[in-house]
């Protein structure tokens, strides 16, 4: 069974050491790092412009695993919110969220990566903000003054890779 433990040489002796999951930076520095539960390296001990681009903010209401999100600034304080679809001014999406996050915690946004967990979706096809707070949806909004806002492709039945792309304001109602 891996412990995540190894052997070093410490002042001439044998001496038994816990490989590090996660660093805190330069302290940590020739440590050996051991992968986490999923397989993989935490982003804490890869070098700078390697790890996923993300940002914290504050959640402003209640998020939930894949809610695709804005950042907005709250009197200087950046704050994270669903975004959606119903208005070019509303709230576009510029990221999402891997976790639930409640009001006033601090959410981890990505701004690219895949959005993986999800159900139903058709392999290759486009996606879109939907008018429904946070989601997805395989069909552009049509509703006057909405947003089309392309958020990504289905790379399975089960995972989006998010890639945000400009979006096009719908015309009012016509006078």
């Amino acid at each position: 069974m891996n412990t995540g433990k190894f052997l070093d040489i410490v002042a001439g002796i044998p001496t038994q050491i816990h490989a590090l999951l996660h660093s805190t930076g330069a302290p940590d520095a020739g440590k050996i790092i051991k992968l986490d539960e999923t397989g993989r390296i935490s982003q804490t001990v890869l070098p700078v412009g390697i790890a996923a681009d993300t940002e914290s903010a504050l959640a402003s209401e209640s998020l939930t695993s894949n809610d695709l999100v804005q950042i907005w600034d709250d009197g200087g304080t950046a704050k994270v919110r669903r975004a959606e679809a119903t208005a070019l001014n509303k709230f576009l999406a510029v990221g999402f969220v891997k976790d639930n996050f409640t009001s006033g915690q601090t959410a981890l946004v990505y701004f690219d990566g895949r959005m993986t967990g999800m159900s139903g979706l058709t392999i290759s096809a486009p996606y879109y903000l939907s008018e429904t707070p946070g989601q997805a949806t395989a069909t552009a909004p049509v509703t006057a003054s909405a947003v089309v806002q392309g958020i990504g492709y289905a790379v399975s039945s089960t995972t989006l890779s998010f890639e945000k792309f400009i979006p096009v304001h719908l015309a009012p109602v016509e006078p």
